[in-house]
């Protein structure tokens, strides 16, 4: 099923052929909201970390923001994380047929899927441990994905009370009037 792409241009072609091209007033919040991050946090601009029910956004098509936020990645070269046990938990709740919008997504060239590794495996664990039932395995592998990398974390339909507890920048542009 993995899909290659020869450069950034071919994958930007290929994501406006899953999802079109963003609305530019979602594209402009994008953008004012990653240049605050560079200056406040040193955050690399249109870089994010797709938490589990962001994946599941995406694949559904439930939310736009999402998308503009992934393809503004994919644009910019960014890097797209994705920790493997959020897209595992993601590919666990949506249905098979959308599997391959999901892998054509994490196979762009700026996509970077990030295996468990051991040093994970326990600074996971100690959340889960430290936050009890507000942080599931998946959440937690998104937030220390998020903390080692500095970049904004990309959720949906989450309590963002630990991460930003924890000083992880949560994705929180505002909704465009009339945008899902």
């Amino acid at each position: 099923m993995q899909q290659s792409f020869s450069g950034s241009s071919e994958a930007i072609s290929h994501m406006e052929s899953l999802f079109g091209v963003p609305r530019p007033e979602l594209l402009e919040l994008l953008d004012s909201a990653d240049q605050l991050r560079l200056r406040t946090h040193g955050c690399h601009p249109a870089s994010r970390v797709l938490d589990h029910t962001a994946i599941v956004g995406l694949a559904t098509g439930r939310n736009k923001h999402i998308e503009a936020a992934v393809w503004r990645s994919v644009a910019c070269d960014a890097p797209l994380l994705v920790p493997a046990v959020a897209l595992a938990t993601a590919l666990g709740e949506i249905q098979e047929v959308l599997h391959p919008l999901i892998d054509a997504v994490t196979a762009m060239p700026s996509a970077w899927c990030l295996d468990f590794d051991r040093q994970t495996a326990f600074r996971v664990a100690k959340l889960i441990s430290a936050h009890g039932d507000a942080v599931d395995l998946s959440y937690a592998s998104a937030i220390v994905t998020a903390q080692r990398f500095n970049t904004p974390l990309l959720v949906t339909s989450r309590d963002t009370t630990v991460p930003t507890q924890l000083g992880v920048l949560v994705d929180e542009t505002p909704p465009v009037p009339g945008v899902a």
